[in-house]
């Protein structure tokens, strides 16, 4: 059986250690690019690593936006409820 050492098969072995799973599988599973942040549960079994999408990439602020605002609203709910409501007041018109 030939191995496979290919910058591809390089990048699944990655992906496969870091999240335990890689594209080609989750594209067997019917999970498209597209489609992938609207079930995280699907491809996050790994050690704590997410397999991300383009899709969700900010390159302005270089910064994975889904990842970033689901970081915010699970570890610091209180703080982000403080910058909501400064923000509301602040665009409010008298």
């Amino acid at each position: 059986m030939p191995s496979l050492t290919n910058e591809q098969a390089l990048e699944s072995a990655i992906e496969k250690q870091l999240t335990g799973s890689t594209l080609e599988m989750l594209k067997g599973k019917g999970i498209t690019l597209e489609n992938l942040s609207d079930s995280p549960e699907l491809y996050r079994s790994g050690h704590g690593y997410f397999i991300g999408s383009p899709y969700d990439f900010n390159a302005r602020h270089a910064i994975d936006e889904r990842r970033f605002w689901n970081f915010l609203e699970t570890t610091q709910k209180e703080e982000l409820a403080k910058l909501q409501k400064k923000k509301r007041l602040e665009t409010k018109d008298y």
